[in-house]
């Protein structure tokens, strides 16, 4: 690989984006090149996924109401354009302590309004510019461009995909002088992929989290999209899905910058050698 790149590979829940995020990193560390892999829930200069935003005074007050959590946040805590970034996924809580998770997720940036989110988002991506003038190595991101914000603005405000895309697009300029490649990996069964995870995603004691398929149905059945177009359940979900696919699809084919559609299927050493020669090239 002659330049480092910022690579971004996307695609719905169960395309295999953690397993070819991993391996393309192995794959570029064994020739010698530099890379970074970013997953979801850890900090991640391009994503405030399943973190917590607090000012100086909140964080304090944070540390305050669990005393007994206080060292485990600090460890979990960065700080990010201002404020004071906690990945509380990453905070172990026993039983008792469940209360710290509702507490943090008031102050993630996806329950905001559309002008707070976006500002936030814009700030965020103009600070990674500003600390990278080069790419001393490259990046490689797991669904934090086209999931997490098409999911925040088809789903959470309900907007349609001109907004969606000009909000994307308004992101990505700030890297216009980066090598960037986004690989796509698409469901051609959605309904199979998602009955897949959900026997593979049950969570390790529901009475601090319920299962993967319980939250994501709950969450995309409250949203305004999901009350407008009366989406209930499994069924819901499903035609959620294939709506945010086509989206994704579609801001993908406009977005001026180099880009891999694969499509998903058993043989996951055949997708990963479509990835590897696209990367590599």
């Amino acid at each position: 690989m002659n330049n480092h790149k910022m690579i971004f590979i996307e695609g719905l829940p169960g395309s295999g984006k953690t397993t070819f995020s991993k391996k393309l990193h192995q794959y570029l560390t064994s020739k010698n090149e530099k890379a970074i892999y970013y997953t979801e829930g850890m900090h991640n200069p391009l994503s405030l996924a399943w973190q917590g935003l607090f000012s100086d005074e909140e964080f304090h007050f944070l540390l305050e109401t669990f005393p007994d959590l206080s060292e485990n946040i600090k460890a979990n805590t960065i700080k990010q354009i201002g404020k004071n970034v906690v990945a509380y996924i990453k905070v172990s809580v026993s039983e008792e302590q469940k209360s710290f998770y509702d507490y943090v997720k008031k102050y993630e940036i996806y329950d905001a309004s559309k002008s707070d989110f976006i500002n936030t988002y814009q700030l965020l991506y103009h600070e990674f510019r500003r600390t990278h003038q080069v790419l001393n190595e490259s990046h490689i991101f797991e669904c934090i461009l086209l999931q997490n914000h098409v999911n925040q603005f088809l789903a959470g405000y309900n907007l349609n995909e001109k907004d969606i895309f000009n909000h994307i697009k308004s992101l990505i300029d700030n890297f216009s002088s980066f090598n960037i490649l986004i690989i796509y990996i698409k469901q051609t069964n959605i309904k199979n992929t998602l009955n897949k995870i959900a026997r593979e995603r049950l969570s390790p004691n529901k009475n601090i989290f319920p299962d993967w398929i319980d939250t994501v149905i709950d969450y995309i059945t409250s949203t305004p999209y999901g009350k407008l177009h009366n989406l209930k359940g499994k069924d819901g979900l499903i035609e959620y899905s294939t709506r945010r696919q086509e989206i994704e699809l579609a801001i993908l084919s406009k977005l001026k910058i180099p880009h891999l559609v694969v499509e998903l299927d058993e043989d996951y050493d055949k997708v990963f050698e479509q990835i590897k020669e696209v990367v590599i090239e």
